[in-house]
């Protein structure tokens, strides 16, 4: 039986309790996903799995009578405007060989725009098996699709193999994050607010201590931030910092070893329900709301957006809890008692009769199939055509790469025109200069030259008043003359 397990892998806890329980509960088929591209860390937990084998991307793997079914777990595995084509063509692989396709453990939101819910709705057309891990994902559902079946579950961590140690003495415990939504004043308000109530415990008695979970580590992660908590407290040393690097058994002792536990991750929350440990939540989402409401939880509620002003009362968490009152535990039983029984009408869609024996690898270092002999051509004719396409972007890239050198040298070649073009401007912008300098000497000249003229014409004309009282003195002596002439005896 092999299955294409379509999950969420990034280190962060409650999803690898998602794959594990899954790839658990049916310890003798063979899960295949597609994780060629992800973190080696992502990919080395993975590959720890025994039954689940990783693939590379490639569409041969979903050619007809691959997969003998699909399911797709997860929690926000339908966000608001995501693209679900992937997912789509793993869905019409499978029912193209009659398979069996699921969706499990999921959750969906109030508001969603019209496209996702097309998009939702063609996704889930032809499912098998569609379960919500709460009723109000499952009446969403209904009345998207009121022609299909759907069935509310219980979050399949509830079905992880879980053993409570008790506690270790008075430890809070706490598990962090930064909700996407979170503005930097929210985390200052929440950061200040879990410092003082870890320094408001530890105060109370020597010997408490705390511990805060960092259960997400991979592209999202807990880890700044809760430093900054840790760094703002003033007993550091009775503080441990647990952070999740892919082992969820170790999660799930250090958790049963709480004596309390404040809870900011859902899948936190979940483990100290399934573990029997009080709890106080802090909902960041409604998706957590959903989960109170399905165990009948009837404890206090902490609003991430409200954490500032709210009151943080451990000691009525633990006695609400000590007198049975936090949550209804035959609300709990029968919500993962319903949860069984659609497993059981999955296992027989999937013909899984658990007979045989339980697969385990070896080799773990890639994919192995024995069930299905045209695994490995398939394989490597998806791994000849890889070598194509390769070869065909190699020489695509040496193309690119002869035209970036012919742009280069046509670039060097513009630029050295530009630049002889400069020169000439420069040398036409000097001889300008220069014949500008010359024209204004030559102004200067032309104004020298009329001074000059101007001084000489006022000569002339001082010269031609002399001649003029030097003629005018001469004709009066000669008339006098004359007249004395005349008047001689």
């Amino acid at each position: 039986m092999n299955v294409l397990l379509d999950a969420f892998y990034d280190l962060n806890y409650g999803d690898d309790l998602f794959v594990e329980t899954m790839t658990g509960l049916f310890p003798k088929c063979k899960f295949y996903s597609f994780l060629e591209y992800y973190p080696p860390k992502v990919i080395e937990k993975a590959q720890k799995i025994a039954n689940l084998y990783l693939l590379p991307e490639c569409n041969v793997f979903l050619k007809k009578n691959m997969f003998d079914g699909y399911i797709c777990v997860g929690g926000d595995i339908f966000p608001d405007g995501g693209d679900y084509t992937k997912r789509k063509a793993y869905v019409r692989s499978v029912k193209q060989s009659n398979g069996v396709v699921a969706f499990w453990g999921f959750n969906l939101f109030h508001n969603y725009c019209e496209q996702t819910k097309k998009d939702i709705v063609e996704l889930m057309a032809d499912a098998d098996v569609i379960a919500p891990r709460d009723e109000k994902s499952a009446q969403i559902l209904r009345q998207l699709m009121p022609e299909k079946e759907i069935f509310a579950i219980a979050d399949l961590a509830f079905l992880s193999d879980w053993k409570h140690c008790g506690p270790d003495g008075e430890i809070l415990g706490i598990s962090i994050r930064r909700p996407n939504y979170a503005t930097d004043d929210d985390m200052k308000r929440y950061t200040a607010k879990l410092q003082g109530v870890i320094d408001s415990y530890l105060k109370e008695h020597d010997h408490r201590r705390v511990k805060i979970f960092s259960l997400s580590s991979g592209s999202t992660s807990d880890e700044a931030v809760a430093q900054e908590i840790i760094d703002g407290v003033a007993a550091k040393d009775r503080v441990e910092h647990v952070v999740y690097t892919g082992d969820t058994a170790s999660i799930k002792q250090a958790i049963s070893k709480c004596s309390v536990m404040i809870c900011t991750r859902l899948h936190a929350m979940i483990s100290c329900i399934a573990l029997r440990v009080p709890f106080l939540p802090i909902v960041y989402e409604v998706k957590m709301d959903h989960i109170l409401e399905e165990i009948g939880y009837k404890g206090n509620v902490v609003r991430f957006q409200e954490i500032g002003n709210a009151a943080m009362d451990l000691d009525g968490v633990v006695e609400a809890f000590q007198a049975d009152r936090l949550w209804d535990k035959r609300a709990e039983r029968k919500y993962i008692d319903h949860t069984e029984a659609i497993l059981r009408k999955l296992r027989g869609l999937l013909r899984y009769d658990g007979l045989g024996e339980v697969i385990s690898k070896e080799d773990s270092s890639g994919p192995v199939c024995e069930e299905k002999e045209n695994i490995s051509t398939t394989l490597q004719t998806a791994l000849n055509q890889r070598n194509i396409d390769v070869k065909t972007l190699e020489t695509a890239l040496n193309q690119r790469a002869a035209d970036v050198a012919t742009l280069e040298a046509a670039l060097n070649q513009r630029a050295a025109d530009v630049a002889t073009l400069e020169a000439a401007l420069n040398q036409r912008a000097t001889d300008v200069a220069t014949l500008e300098s010359a024209l204004n000497q030559r102004v200067k000249d032309i104004a020298a030259l009329e001074n000059t003229v101007n001084q000489q014409t006022a000569q002339i004309a001082l010269l031609e008043a002399e001649l003029n009282e030097i003629k005018s003195t001469w004709q009066y002596r000669a008339t006098e003359k004359m007249r004395h002439m005349i008047h001689r005896p």
